[in-house]
This record gives structure tokens, sequence and C-alpha cells, in this order.
């Protein structure tokens, strides 16, 4: 009885060990004790992860509400029947990316119309025209939507990288410490390793959230080019629809 307490109170005792590297100071010493070169990596990576999570929320805030939007001007198009009734449409939507798209297309169409060889009628030429300019509309809102994103694929792939370089820079440091002391025992070996791998971990604590992050808001992002892309082609077919009535 007595030889099993024994050994469950060991086991608590491993355990609170083994957690004191994240939970004690044990981390926090290994920093502490790092030269120069290894603080500046840590630093760095420090100053990504901020970067990375602070743009990751905007785009997630900012994403989300240009969805709505969308989704608000898709159920409004649907119900336009006429020019009259897209330009009323593209007015109250003036200060959104669908708002945008409308103003782009009458722009475009006023153009055409109001070109000789267009005078008796809308012309292919002239639809194909107008297509290339939806299509260019398109592009240019999700040009702006992709404008930071970037900076999370960036983090994701050089963090490892720059984790991999302390780690090096370490073990290096770790070598010569050792030919400098004459010994290479596990109690002189052991705190330059533990302090060469602290950037990995750190590396890839700032890489793995990173990509996960920009694999997340890139298939926000490819919805929303959806959902532009099925206004464009709404507003196409509504233009074209309607000057061939006419």
């Amino acid at each position: 009885m007595v030889m099993t307490i024994i050994c469950e109170v060991e086991k608590i005792q491993e355990s609170e060990n083994s957690m004191k590297l994240f939970t004690g100071n044990a981390l926090w010493a290994l920093v502490k004790q790092s030269d120069a070169m290894s603080c500046l990596v840590l630093g760095l990576l420090l100053v990504m992860s901020i970067v990375c999570w602070t743009v990751a929320i905007y785009k997630f805030i900012v994403v989300r509400r240009k969805q709505q939007e969308l989704e608000q001007a898709q159920q409004r198009l649907a119900t336009v029947t006429n020019l009259e009734q897209l330009l009323a449409a593209g007015q109250a939507m003036a200060h959104t990316q669908a708002g945008a798209i409308i103003t782009r297309a009458l722009a475009r169409t006023k153009e055409l119309l109001g070109d000789e060889r267009n005078q008796k009628g809308f012309s292919p030429l002239a639809c194909e025209l107008l297509r290339v300019e939806l299509d260019a509309a398109v592009n240019d809102l999700m040009l702006q939507e992709e404008k930071h994103v970037s900076i999370l694929k960036v983090s994701a792939e050089v963090a490892p990288l720059l984790g991999l370089f302390g780690t090096i820079w370490g073990l290096i440091h770790s070598f010569v410490r050792i030919s400098e002391e004459q010994s290479a025992d596990i109690i002189t070996v052991a705190p330059g390793i533990a302090e060469a791998l602290i950037t990995t971990l750190v590396g890839l604590m700032v890489a793995i959230p990173a990509l996960m992050l920009f694999h997340m808001i890139s298939n926000r992002i490819a919805h929303m080019e959806y959902q532009l892309m099925t206004i464009a082609e709404r507003c196409e077919r509504m233009i074209h629809g309607s000057l061939v009535n006419r």
C-alpha cells in the first residue's frame, strides 16, 4: 500500500515537472539565458505572430461584413427586371462592392451605346466589351481583398526557416561552450541544446496558425469572388436583355 502511494506521488511529481516547461519558469529561463542572436530571432517571431493575428482578425471581420452585403445585393438583384431598377439598386448600394460593379456596368453600357457603331443595336462586340469590363471590375475588387492576406502565407513559410536558423546558431553556440569547458557531459550539453531548440518551437508556433488562418481566409475570399461573379453575370444578362427588348 505504501509503495503504491509512493508511486502515485512520483507520477504526480513527474507530471508537474513536465508541465513546468510551459506553465513554470523553465521556458522563460531558457529565453533569458539565450544570446543576442537567439533573442533577436525570438523577437522577430513574436512580431510576426502579432502581425499575423492582427491581419487575420481584421480580414475575418471585413470579409464577413462584405459577404453579408453581397448576399443582400444578390437578393435585391433577383427582383430587378429593367435598367431603371438596376440603376436604382446601384445607387442604393453605392458604397458596396455590388454597387461598384453595377456602376461600372452601367457606365460602360452608356459609353457603348453612345458609340456610332452601336446606334442601331447592342452588337456582339459591345457584349464582349461589357463582359470584359465586368471581369475587370471583379478583378479590381478581389485585388483589394487579397492585399494583406499574403502576409500570412509569407509568415507561414519564413517562420520555420527563421526558427531553424536560430536552432543552428544555438547549437554552434553550445558546441563552442563545450569546447571552452572541455566537457561533454549531459549537464553541459543539455542547456545549450534546449536553448537552441526553443527558436524552432516558437517558429512552429507562429507558422502553424498562420498557415491555417491563410487557408481559412482564402476560402472565404474565394466564396466572395463567386458572389461577385454571380452579381456581374446578373448585371450583364439584365443589361443585354433590356437592350434587346428595346
